[in-house]
């Protein structure tokens, strides 16, 4: 076991990991994120169904855009609108899981934690 660190099955992840470089870390370019990726999926699947789908759900039928690079801007879309809309949708995603803490699966949690220590090792400095 590590200093400070949870120990956990995931430890040789972690060390695989924490050897990546940084520009490649968690983008799954390699076994370990590609291990901690489907490991993630599979663990918060559920968790994420049943918290975000009626949220989802209303954002897909509203249909408003969301698009707010300036660049990428339809003739009838207004950037301020998209960026007022797009507050407002991760004010309710942030509320939404706040609020169903409690009910995210602890085996989740593990990976969670695996990503915690990775990026508190990496970025300690800061």
């Amino acid at each position: 076991m590590r200093d400070g660190l949870f120990a956990c099955p995931f430890e040789v992840l972690i060390d695989g990991l924490l050897a990546e470089e940084l520009n490649t870390l968690f983008r799954g370019n390699s076994f370990c994120t590609a291990v901690l990726s489907l490991y993630q999926r599979r663990a918060g699947k559920q968790y994420l169904y049943a918290t975000l789908r009626p949220l989802i759900k209303e954002l897909l039928v509203y249909k408003h855009s969301l698009e707010v690079n300036p660049e990428q801007l339809k003739e009838n879309e207004k950037l301020d609108e998209n960026l007022v809309f797009l507050e407002v949708y991760v004010d309710k995603v942030m509320g939404i899981i706040c609020k169903s803490a409690e009910t995210y699966p602890p085996y989740a949690e593990a990976g969670t934690t695996v990503e915690h220590q990775i990026l508190t090792c990496l970025y300690a400095d800061l």
